[in-house]
């Protein structure tokens, strides 16, 4: 009985000595305990001092006094040691961010140069190292050129790096393009690929494939490729007609080529056949002009040309003023009174052929009527007629005596009136004699 009392002493004894060493964690025996407060980020870690668990962040209580040795861990998080000294009485915080665990991860494709996507984002080519990824589970797509897109997968579990190898397969097909006539520029998806005969690989799927020659038409197919699979396809290119541009100085130049008529000038002519091709242009009162043209497929001739004249005019005075003058029987004008109305200004008719011209003067007062001359016309100059004189009544004068006499006033003074009732006749009047001069207009 004795030695259980005795040995039950002793298992109380020790007890109270753990107990007593634990108390900073829980037990409220002395004064002088000092006041901890511990915290963690994030929270919810376990807390252990000197070995023992004490619970975990936040975590508030008293301890006695003396120098401690603090973890902080969590799951999927490195663990942190912290030193407190704890004085009697005194109060002490701990804050822990914690770190968490993460591993590098080296992304290999065989062949190496593909892009590596994550959630859309492109983090590199192959072969390429993510570095300090935490816990968890990953994915990405493996995009090349020529090869089918790849989902690459891993895990970090712990500090361990990891390396992931992933074999990218073909995707290509085998394509075989020419044209009539040769060296076409060839275009897949708008990407330049040298010139027909082309040989090559091509991405499995649909592709735009484009002839550009010049002189021909754009030529344009969609085809289908399949992996592994050889399609050909030959183009016949079409000849672009040409077009030639004419302008002319003077315009309104008719345009002749080979003989038929293309309108006037300016104009372009369309849709013609590469050739050559005889350009006429013809213009009244202008020498006609040819040449010889090269028309090219697809491509426009400007040609300009200045056009000489061919023709002369004539200038003429006559009086008095308003005579009609006809020209090679047609009416070419009346002639006008100059500023004074005396005399009359001169008359001007161009764009004249080279040639001799009739040139007739007719008013309906004239004695006689109609007078006419014959001018020599030059190319290019002004030939100057010799002035031409009419006799015209313009006046009518009325006589005391009872006389009335339509004539040519030839001249008058305060006292005196100078008539002509005819050619050639002049006779003198007096003032006195005279009841009334009225004076007729210069046109017909």
């Amino acid at each position: 009985m004795k030695s259980i009392i005795f040995k039950n002493k002793y298992i109380l004894i020790f007890f109270l000595a753990a107990f007593s060493l634990l108390s900073g964690c829980e037990k409220k025996e002395s004064d002088n305990r000092a006041f901890i407060s511990i915290s963690s980020d994030p929270s919810g870690a376990a807390i252990s001092i000197d070995g023992r668990e004490c619970g975990i962040t936040p975590l508030k209580s008293k301890i006695v006094p003396g120098t401690y040795i603090l973890k902080i861990s969590k799951i999927n998080y490195e663990p942190s040691w912290t030193k407190i000294i704890c004085a009697p009485k005194s109060s002490k915080t701990a804050e822990v961010i914690l770190k968490p665990i993460s591993a590098s991860v080296m992304i290999r494709s065989n062949p190496p140069g593909a892009e590596l996507q994550i959630n859309g984002e492109t983090i590199g080519e192959t072969p390429l190292t993510i570095h300090d990824q935490p816990i968890g589970k990953y994915s990405g797509i493996l995009k090349k050129p020529g090869y089918i897109s790849t989902e690459v997968t891993w895990e970090i579990s712990n500090h361990r790096p990891q390396i992931k190898t992933t074999v990218l397969n073909s995707n290509m097909g085998s394509l075989v393009i020419t044209s009539t006539p040769p060296n076409a520029k060839i275009f897949i998806d708008d990407a330049p690929k040298g010139s027909t005969p082309f040989n090559g690989t091509v991405e499995q799927g649909t592709h735009k494939i484009r002839l550009v020659k010049e002189g021909y038409a754009v030529a344009e197919e969609t085809m289908n490729i399949t992996k592994n699979e050889k399609k050909a396809k030959a183009f016949a290119l079409q000849l672009l007609p040409g077009s030639i541009t004419v302008k002319s100085e003077p315009s309104g130049a008719i345009i002749i080529i080979n003989g038929e008529q293309h309108g006037k000038t300016p104009a372009t002519i369309k849709d013609l056949k590469p050739g050559s091709y005889q350009l006429r242009l013809e213009r009244g009162g202008c020498d006609p002009i040819e040449k010889q043209l090269t028309v090219s497929a697809g491509k426009n001739i400007e040609e300009s040309f200045t056009l000489d004249s061919n023709t002369g005019g004539i200038d003429v005075v006559v009086n008095p003023p308003g005579v009609t003058i006809y020209i090679d029987g047609k009416k070419a004008g009346i002639s006008e009174p100059d500023e004074n109305n005396s005399i009359s200004k001169v008359f001007s008719r161009r764009n004249l052929s080279a040639d001799s011209h009739k040139v007739e003067f007719w008013h309906k007062r004239a004695v006689p009527e109609r007078k006419s001359i014959t001018v020599k016309v030059q190319k290019g100059k002004v030939t100057r007629a010799p002035n031409v004189n009419m006799w015209i009544a313009n006046a009518v004068l009325t006589l005391r005596n009872g006389r009335v006499m339509t004539g040519v006033l030839a001249s008058e003074n305060k006292d005196e009136v100078f008539f002509e009732p005819e050619p050639g006749v002049r006779q003198g009047y007096k003032r006195n004699e005279i009841i009334s001069l009225i004076p007729l207009k210069f046109e017909e």
